[in-house]
C-alpha cells in the first residue's frame, strides 16, 4: 500500500515526489544512487520511468528493453524489492501514446513504428519527416487495447505502489489522421462531433486503465501527468484532465507546470483554483521543472503551491542534476522543513 511522503500544514498533507528518468534504471549502482538520495533526502514517492520510447525497463513478454539496459537485469524488479527496506514508493512511469523520436526509424523491425505503421497518428496539415514525436493514434480501436495491454503486464508482474501515465494525450490539436481511426469514427458517431471524439478516446483509456488498475487491487495508485493549462489541455490536446477529477477516474493528476517565468506558473495555478473544486486540490501535484531553472526560483514555486494548499509537489527530474545533487539542497528546504 502505498503511503505518501508528507509534510502537515494545518490539518492537510502535502506530498513530496521525484520523477527518475529511465537512463537511471540502467543498473544496479545507478538504481542503488537514487534509492539513497530519496531516502536520506526525504522522499518515500519515486516515480520511475518503465516505457520511454516503446521500450521496456523490465521483463515483459512482447516489448524489448533499450539498448543501455542489459538483457539480463530487471530494473522495475530490483528498483521494487531494493525500494522495500527503505520504505520507499514506486510508481511505474509509463510514456503511453508517444512511441518515438528521431528523423528516421528505429533499426529494430519489431519496433511498434515499423510493426504496426498503421497505428500511427498524422498531422492533418503538415506531414514531414523533421526531427519529432511520433505517436500512436488514440482514435485507432487497436491502440488503446494494446496500451492496456502494457499496464496488465506490470501489475500482475510486480509489486508496485502505483501506474502513472505520461503522454497520454493527442500530440497536438491538427493530429487525428489515422485513416483506420476515422473510419470508425464516421461509422461509430452519430453526432459526429470531432473533438467530442477525440477526448472521449483519451478518457476512454484512463477509465479503463483505472478499472483494470483497481480490479488488480485499490492500493494501487493511478496518476497522470498532464499538460498545466486546463483549458488547453482540453482544447488542444484533447486531455480533458478536469473531467478525470470529477469523475473519480484518476486518483492524482499532476500538471507539468515547469514554466521558469512565474507569471506564466500562476497563470495555470490561478486557472485550476478556479476550475475545479476545492475539495480536489488535495488530488492534484504540481509538477516543477528542474532543468530550466535555478534551484532559488524553483523553490519560490513550491512555496506557493504549499501557499495555494494543492496536494504536493513532483520534481522534474533527479537526472536533471544527478552529477550535482547538491542542486536540490534549496528545495528540500522548503520541502520538508516546516
Amino acid at each position: 500500500m502505498a503511503l505518501f511522503c508528507f509534510q502537515t500544514y494545518g490539518n492537510e498533507k502535502f506530498s513530496s515526489f521525484l520523477w527518475v528518468q529511465i537512463e537511471t534504471l540502467s543498473s544496479k549502482e545507478s538504481i542503488n544512487k537514487v534509492l539513497e538520495f530519496a531516502h536520506s533526502s526525504g522522499y518515500s514517492d519515486l516515480l520511475v520511468q518503465v516505457r520511454s520510447r516503446d521500450n521496456a525497463a523490465y521483463n515483459s513478454s512482447f516489448i524489448s528493453k533499450p539498448y543501455f539496459i542489459d538483457k539480463d537485469f530487471d530494473p522495475l524488479k530490483y528498483i521494487t524489492d531494493a525500494s522495500k527496506k527503505l520504505n520507499l514508493n514506486i510508481h511505474a512511469w509509463i510514456n503511453m501514446y508517444v512511441i518515438w523520436s528521431g528523423k528516421v526509424r528505429p533499426i529494430d523491425n519489431l519496433h511498434l513504428i515499423n510493426k504496426n505503421q498503421s497505428w500511427r497518428d498524422e498531422s492533418f496539415i503538415n506531414i514531414n519527416n523533421l526531427f519529432s514525436n511520433h505517436f500512436l493514434s488514440p482514435i485507432n480501436p487497436n491502440v488503446n487495447p494494446y496500451l492496456l495491454k502494457i499496464i496488465n503486464e506490470i501489475i500482475n508482474n510486480y509489486d508496485i505502489d502505483g501506474i502513472h501515465l505520461d503522454y497520454i494525450r493527442f500530440k497536438d490539436s491538427d493530429f487525428g489522421n489515422n485513416k483506420v481511426g476515422l473510419n470508425h469514427f464516421k461509422v461509430n458517431n452519430l453526432d459526429k462531433n470531432w473533438e467530442k471524439f477525440k477526448r472521449s478516446r483519451i478518457t476512454l483509456l484512463v477509465k479503463n486503465s483505472y478499472n483494470l488498475i483497481k480490479k488488480k487491487s485499490n492500493d494501487i495508485i493511478l496518476s497522470v501527468a498532464v499538460k498545466p493549462n486546463l483549458l488547453e489541455a482540453k482544447n488542444r490536446f484533447a486531455q480533458d484532465w478536469g473531467s478525470w477529477l470529477k469523475k473519480g477516474i484518476v486518483d492524482y493528476v499532476f500538471p507539468m507546470n515547469y514554466y521558469k517565468e512565474m507569471k506564466y506558473f500562476n497563470r495555470d495555478s490561478y486557472l485550476i483554483l478556479k476550475r475545479i473544486p476545492q475539495k480536489l486540490h488535495k488530488n492534484i501535484i504540481m509538477g516543477i521543472g528542474c532543468y530550466n531553472q535555478n534551484a532559488g526560483d524553483a523553490a519560490d514555486k513550491i512555496a506557493l503551491v504549499k501557499l495555494h494548499r494543492f496536494g504536493g509537489v513532483s520534481l522534474f527530474s533527479y537526472d536533471n542534476h544527478v552529477n550535482e545533487l547538491s542542486w536540490f539542497t534549496p528545495l528540500h528546504k522548503k520541502l520538508f522543513i516546516n
